[in-house]
């Protein structure tokens, strides 16, 4: 599985981690952010694959994935004044600055901050959570990861929960933050975690960057004013996608199912 993966412990003897799983391909890629006694921050990925990183104010960015509405010199300006604030001890300012750039962003991604002088750790991603990500804090070590199979891997303690599975074969996929393993979670949509190393062990804050609220406070005067105002929100956002992807050099391509949501999909792009 390709994309970010986060270490970090309070124990003395660091964990001997194996990445083999993050290079299934032969394509695959391994680039190594930081790698200390207590940390391993690491990503993999292909030559096509958005992600990059780089350091600000003593902090280590991780950006994967994409966003549609901001050009990359706007997001990183942005993303480095939150660096500014991960220096600081006051999580609530760093929370409102990331409120701010999660609600203005479109976009599917992942963010992960690591400041190595205070041991801290800022990971958000997008509105809708678009790109999956799992995390672990059990026994003095910390793992985020998009890959699942890291973390299982590489915590031989790891135990399966009977409830989580018996919901996963009920349904086919695990409700809310749950995973078939105990001490794994899902990174749930518009989630923030602060994570700092503190002596003996890794202190884990979540919270949320955005309230779904579905009561609707002004309402449409009409049907028509309704459909008006969704079309052009709708046809905003494709035409973000198409020119982030001709930006980049990317195939504009739909696959057609033939039901309603392709069908969408190849008009909304057509007519950008």
């Amino acid at each position: 599985m390709i994309g970010t993966s986060f270490y970090l412990t309070s124990q003395n003897n660091r964990r001997r981690l194996d990445k083999s799983i993050l290079k299934k391909e032969s394509w695959h890629s391994l680039k190594q952010v930081v790698e200390s006694g207590d940390c391993d921050f690491c990503y993999s990925f292909h030559p096509d694959y958005p992600i990059r990183s780089w350091i600000e104010n003593g902090c280590v960015i991780v950006l994967e994935g994409a966003i549609y509405n901001h050009s990359e010199d706007e997001v990183t300006s942005e993303l480095n004044e939150l660096a500014l604030h991960l220096s600081s001890d006051k999580n609530e300012k760093q929370l409102n600055s990331i409120r701010s750039f999660v609600n203005g962003a479109d976009g599917d991604f992942l963010v992960t901050m690591y400041c190595e002088r205070k041991k801290t750790v800022i990971a958000f991603n997008d509105i809708l959570g678009g790109m999956s990500a799992y995390y672990c804090n059990a026994r003095g070590e910390f793992y985020l990861s998009r890959s699942l199979s890291y973390i299982s891997c590489n915590q031989p303690e790891m135990k399966l929960s009977r409830l989580n599975m018996s919901e996963y074969v009920v349904w086919g996929f695990n409700l809310g933050d749950h995973t078939v393993f105990e001490d794994i979670k899902k990174l749930k949509p518009a989630t923030c975690l602060f994570v700092r190393l503190d002596k003996e062990q890794n202190l884990v804050e979540e919270k949320e960057t955005t309230e779904h609220i579905f009561s609707v406070n002004n309402r449409y005067k009409n049907k028509r004013e309704a459909i008006r105002d969704i079309t052009r929100i709708y046809l905003e956002g494709c035409k973000n996608r198409v020119n982030y992807a001709l930006d980049h050099g990317y195939e504009v391509v739909n696959t057609m199912s033939g039901g309603f949501d392709s069908r969408t999909v190849a008009g909304g792009g057509r007519i950008t």
